[in-house]
């Protein structure tokens, strides 16, 4: 499978829900008829795209503006929400 082959894949997944309401994207299902030593699973192709998510989100956070990367946004609000609670101790360590 091609770069471009694996692009078109992986959108044609995620829009599924269009087509099918009754199914989820699921990226596993793009590798099923792969040879198995080229098959992934969703928390290894996680591990393995981290590094550059977490790369996106620190450029997007040190820029000082608003936030583009959607994943910075999730983040953002999540500790916003921990920070709010009266058990912020708790739900978060503070350094």
């Amino acid at each position: 499978m091609t770069r471009p082959d694996l692009l078109a894949a992986l959108k044609a997944e995620r829009e599924i829900r269009k087509t099918n309401p009754q199914r989820s994207p699921n990226v596993e299902a793009i590798c099923r008829t792969w040879p198995p030593q080229h098959r992934y699973r969703k928390v290894e192709l996680a591990e393995e795209l981290w590094p550059r998510l977490q790369e996106k989100v620190r450029r997007d956070v040190a820029s000082g503006g608003r936030l583009r990367v959607p994943a910075a946004r999730v983040g953002v609000r999540a500790l916003q929400t921990a920070l709010s609670s009266y058990r912020r101790q708790i739900a978060m360590r503070m350094r």
